[in-house]
């Protein structure tokens, strides 16, 4: 019977031991379980703020005509000193610059940088007015150095505001000058 006894022990623990185990399996399947619907709470929760992100976009989309009337407005508010003086030159920029080059705790106007863009853009709009007009006259679509120099030297004015050396522009050739001469040199002889 020891062995009997023996054996129903062992057979005892050893059911008790699967119960433990069916137990523990069991807890941990309910475990699972309630993680797997946390995550399933937490994504519909993800989904319902997309949702809402999402109406919030197709509402800024759909946006009233009065709303982007004022956008325009507050766009225009914002303009640069170029463009409120009609320039095309950066008024800030030669602004920046005088200041630079002036003495320290000297004061440099507002309307000083605004008047020199505007004499340095009419300066190069007459420039390159000319020099088109070279280029037209030699059935060039392109000005190049070459049409800037004989632009700024026929130009009586400029020649005298512009006493600089452009790179590969030659030099103005010498015909209008021999011309000149001969047709005086003529209207002696007559005489």
């Amino acid at each position: 019977m020891s062995k009997d006894k023996h054996m129903d022990k062992s057979r005892d623990k050893h059911k008790e031991l699967k119960k433990k185990s069916k137990d523990d399996h069991s807890k941990y399947k309910e475990k699972k379980k309630d993680k797997s619907k946390e995550k399933k709470k937490d994504s519909i929760k993800d989904k319902n703020k997309e949702k809402v992100l999402g109406d919030q976009h197709k509402d800024k989309s759909k946006k009233t005509k009065d709303e982007k009337q004022k956008r325009k407005k507050m766009k225009k508010a914002v303009r640069t000193r170029a463009a409120k003086a009609g320039l095309f030159f950066p008024v800030g920029r030669i602004h920046r610059l005088l200041k630079e080059e002036v003495p320290r705790k000297t004061r440099v106007g507002a309307t000083a940088a605004i008047y020199i863009a505007a004499v340095m853009e009419y300066v190069i709009a007459e420039v390159l007015e000319l020099a088109g007009k070279d280029a037209i006259s030699k059935k060039k679509t392109r000005i190049t150095p070459r049409n800037l120099c004989l632009a700024i030297k026929n130009d009586q004015e400029l020649s005298h505001l512009i006493r600089a050396t452009i790179s590969e522009g030659g030099v103005v050739p010498n015909e209008f000058v021999q011309k000149n001469a001969q047709q005086t040199q003529q209207r002696r002889r007559d005489n």
